[in-house]
């Protein structure tokens, strides 16, 4: 005769608080899909922003450019002139000391 006082049962089940991996692939290709196609939007419709205020930047810059003075142009140009004349100088001369070597 067997008595069945208290023995403890051995219970395996599967699953349990085991987290599923497929339900994270699934959420992070969604994430990205979602990323992917926010990032599209905002690039189309800054694109046609850039596109429709292209002209006017344009005019701006083209009145930018008509208010530098012509003497200032011409000063700068003299200078840049002046460099490379003392530059063309500095090469063309020749060494002011002698090699000790020869």
């Amino acid at each position: 005769m067997k008595i069945k006082f208290f023995t403890p049962k051995k219970k395996f089940r599967k699953g349990g608080l085991t987290t599923n991996p497929d339900f994270f692939w699934d959420a992070i290709l969604l994430l990205v899909l979602l990323l992917i196609i926010v990032s599209f939007i905002f690039g189309f419709f800054l694109f046609k922003k850039v596109n429709n205020d292209a002209f006017s930047d344009y005019e701006i810059t083209q009145k930018k450019i008509d208010t530098v003075s012509q003497e200032r142009m011409e000063s700068i140009l003299k200078y840049f002139d002046a460099r490379r004349a003392k530059s063309l100088d500095i090469l063309n001369s020749p060494s002011p000391f002698i090699d000790p070597s020869l």
